[in-house]
């Protein structure tokens, strides 16, 4: 019993390391006066190229 409680500790722990090692998911920049202000930018790849054929 000592065995599994010792190893659920360390799964615990590892996965709270993980989960605050994760990168922030957008990128934000926050705007100021002008035409810019609130407008949002969304981009968008892939990894297909063109050919022409």
């Amino acid at each position: 019993m000592k065995h599994i409680s010792k190893l659920l500790v360390a799964l615990f722990a590892a996965a709270a390391v993980n989960a605050s090692a994760a990168p922030k998911q957008w990128l934000d920049y926050k705007g100021k006066k002008g035409p810019g202000k609130g407008k949002k930018v969304v981009l968008i790849s892939g990894d297909e190229e063109y050919r022409s054929e």
